[in-house]
């Protein structure tokens, strides 16, 4: 039976660090999450063989998905913080719950690629200013991460991760 309880902010983000979780043990990966108790990070993956570590940060939304043209595309909403942890060894893990009881969907985006996207939006955000250009548009802490369903290989990228795990030094 399923029910339409969508559930709080906090229960809708454990449920999606719990579906990567799930994805990353059925991957073969050695991942431990920090259950809210490292900043910056929800899981941390362990390559077994090197030793080399990797953090997912996850976020998650019940209703990503956005169509206000033809054209359908996906937005999260971040803080500020995400223009300044671009780091090799961080992919943030973006997850549509979408309806209770159906298969939440995955998108793998490399740090470094949201806080160049998140940090260039902003800025030309702030620049362009309101509509009628009366006024200047403050700054905010708000950012938000979005793209074009049709324009990324982002969705269920989990390719990403071990292209990372490789890619580190000792």
């Amino acid at each position: 039976m399923t029910t339409s309880k969508k559930g709080t902010l906090n229960e809708v983000g454990m449920a999606g660090e719990f579906h990567v979780l799930a994805q990353l043990l059925q991957r073969g990966y050695s991942a431990h999450p920090t259950l809210g108790n490292t900043k910056g990070m929800d899981i941390l993956v362990v390559d077994q063989e090197t030793g080399h570590m990797l953090k997912v940060e996850v976020k998650t939304a019940s209703d990503a998905m956005r169509a206000p043209t033809k054209r359908l595309w996906w937005c999260w909403t971040l803080s500020s913080r995400a223009e300044q942890i671009g780091a090799p060894n961080l992919v943030y893990c973006f997850v549509h719950l979408g309806e209770v009881g159906t298969l939440p969907r995955f998108f793998l985006v490399p740090s470094e690629v949201v806080a160049e996207q998140c940090s260039r939006e902003h800025r030309e955000w702030i620049a362009a200013g309101p509509e009628d250009r009366r006024t200047t548009r403050t700054d905010t802490a708000i950012r938000n991460f979005w793209f074009y369903n049709d324009e990324n290989n982002y969705e269920n990228n989990w390719e990403v991760l071990r292209c990372k795990l490789e890619d580190r030094t000792a």
